[in-house]
């Protein structure tokens, strides 16, 4: 297993010993087969997981035969915490061995990785600086090129758990069981069974160390160095690799569990227009059937009726702030055939999709068929079929063996236009380049593009803003608007859809431009063009990029236009953070004044 001469004046620590006969095999490979106690033996703690009173009286009299040995005894030890045990706390070890760690069973795989992980975590804490932990595993257990080939999920990879420990693996060493004639092995099913000692390996792990330049590309990462330790035929013939011990160089540990590379932020925007086509699910058809029965040949027509097909609805919920989930073509199940005997067909459930609140519904030629403005509001969008009729319906006095039966009737099949009437509370307006998207990053945990060219956003994207008092104000960066919008130029008049779906505005100004208040009236003009009502919608100007030269010679040329107009001007640094907060106050005052009028507005109709 490993040199006995390593351990003179070593403190060694024995996790998990079962009977204590590995504990007195040691003590008496020390002492040279000598039954008397060591006068300068190492010295050794032993450990044992179950309490004293549950032990054996065999296990009892071979702990108090390695306590007269020299060997100190502890019951009750758990391997995954030893640092928290009072006695080994303040305690520094050269060598802990954990010989066969299990949990009860070997194909609890989990359980024995986790029971490995925790203790080389907990072990790495009460070894010393050049100390050693020695952990021997069964044949094919430990996932290791010096093992036998398994599967990764049928070894328990002790490479990887001792990383969790900070270690590297050092060497690996044949267990010869001829070695240690007094151990006997027991463990599994209540120390009933032994161990698989044949082939068996010890693993011996060391603190990692400080990564150098030399050690970074080794040339060869794995050294394989000879000794004169011999095999036996078999073991050289079965692992001509193990047929010396193998000794690895000191190089950086190969740790699997690394920390996960940060993950590029996948921003989706907000969809909020679809084109949809639905269709509701096809009755079952009716059956065609004629009882015959030995004893009553002529038992007249069984068939059953189809099922229903399903509708196709869609349910307001607030929940859902996109049409990204809705499919293009949408089709509800279709409902079963009815069978002899009379048995009915099942009818389809219901295909129920969730949109968000405020959510249009308009048919082809633009006219609003539904407007799901509360939550919890349903829209049957397409009817499913009804079932057909089976030749039993169809019995009467004159034909009482009818062979026809009804077809399912098909689903309607229809097609809508789906718009979201409010996608937030305030929209952000401006041309590209603006600093519309660094402000939304700045007032939420929205994480739209942010680049410096035009028209980085091509979807708006919403954020939510929270106040002390829990109430959340939704904000949409809308993309950049240009002169000639409403005559689809740019990104067209598409994207001032985005805007009519907003209750409030904010226009967004660089003022490092020069005469930025020709931004503000190109913005205007295009809403006004558009539609004339935007502009009666509660208003405010953001001048952006203040951080930057001449915005504040700018400013003043702004400051100037936005008086004539009667809307509040906020100087804003939206990189910087700066002048945020009074923003954030107005916004909130915009959202109670909109949500007033509303209801107002509700309570009149």
């Amino acid at each position: 297993m490993f040199l006995l001469h390593q351990l003179n004046g070593k403190r060694l620590l024995l996790v998990g010993e079962g009977n204590f006969s590995f504990t007195i095999s040691l003590l008496l490979k020390i002492s040279g087969k000598k039954s008397t106690r060591l006068s300068t033996s190492p010295y050794i703690i032993s450990s044992c997981f179950q309490k004293y009173r549950d032990l054996s009286c065999s296990i009892k009299e071979n702990a108090r035969f390695a306590c007269n040995l020299g060997a100190e005894i502890w019951f009750g030890v758990d391997a995954t915490i030893l640092h928290q045990h009072e006695r080994f706390k303040n305690e520094l070890f050269d060598y802990i061995i954990f010989n066969f760690p299990h949990v009860g069973g070997k194909m609890k795989l989990h359980l024995n990785r986790l029971l490995l992980k925790t203790f080389f975590a907990s072990a790495n804490l009460l070894l010393s600086e050049e100390g050693k932990i020695l952990v021997t595993l069964c044949k094919g257990q430990s996932g290791t090129p010096y093992d036998t080939e398994r599967k990764y999920g049928d070894t328990w990879q002790i490479i990887e758990m001792a990383t969790y420990g900070e270690l590297t693996l050092n060497e690996v060493h044949p267990f010869r069981s001829s070695d240690w004639p007094v151990y006997n092995s027991n463990g599994y099913r209540s120390l009933e069974k032994g161990f698989q000692l044949d082939e068996a390996l010890t693993f011996i792990f060391f603190l990692a160390t400080t990564p150098m330049l030399q050690l970074i590309t080794p040339p060869k990462r794995l050294n394989t160095t000879p000794t004169c330790n011999s095999l036996n035929w078999k073991w050289l013939k079965n692992h001509c690799i193990l047929n010396n011990i193998i000794k690895l160089q000191n190089t950086l540990p190969q740790t699997l569990h690394q920390r996960e590379k940060k993950r590029k932020i996948c921003v989706k925007p907000i969809i909020d227009f679809r084109s949809i086509k639905v269709r509701g699910g096809k009755g079952g058809d009716g059956c065609i059937s004629l009882r015959r029965l030995c004893k009553n040949p002529l038992g007249g027509p069984d068939g059953g009726d189809g099922g229903s097909g399903g509708h196709v609805t869609f349910k307001a919920t607030n929940n859902k702030t996109s049409l990204e989930h809705i499919p293009s073509i949408i089709k509800a199940d279709d409902g079963e055939k009815g069978i002899n005997r009379d048995c009915h067909g099942r009818n389809a459930e219901h295909l129920v999709l969730e949109v968000p609140v405020g959510t249009m519904f308009k048919s082809s030629n633009g006219q609003i068929l539904a407007d799901l403005n509360e939550d919890g509001a349903v829209f049957i969008a397409a009817r499913g079929g009804a079932g057909g009729k089976g030749n039993h319906y169809f019995a009467t006095d004159v034909n009482q063996a009818p062979e026809i039966a009804e077809y399912g009737a098909d689903g309607e099949e229809l097609s809508y236009t789906v718009e979201i009437r409010t996608i937030a509370h305030v929209g952000l307006i401006g041309l590209p380049n603006a600093g519309k998207s660094t402000f939304l990053r700045s007032i939420s945990r929205a994480r739209p593009k942010v680049a410096p060219y035009p028209f980085t956003t091509l979807q708006p994207h919403v954020g939510v803003v929270k106040y002390d008092d829990l109430q959340q104000v939704t904000v949409a960066d809308i993309p950049g608007l240009i002169a000639g919008a409403h005559r689809n130029r740019g990104l067209g008049i598409a994207f001032l859809r985005h805007i009519e779906r907003c209750l409030c505005l904010l226009y967004v100004v660089d003022t490092s431009l020069p005469e930025p208040w020709q931004q503000l009236e190109v913005l205007r003009y295009e809403l006004e063009q558009y539609d004339p009502h935007l502009l009666e919608r509660p208003s405010g100007v953001l001048a952006n990029k203040m951080d930057l030269p001449q915005s504040t010679i700018n400013l003043k040329e702004l400051k100037q236009y936005v008086e004539k107009i009667n809307l509040p001007l906020f100087p804003v640094s939206a990189m910087n953070n700066v002048g945020v907060l009074p923003i954030l106050h107005f916004v909130r005052q915009l959202y109670d004044s909109s949500t007033t009028k509303e209801n107002f507005d509700e309570k009149e109709q």
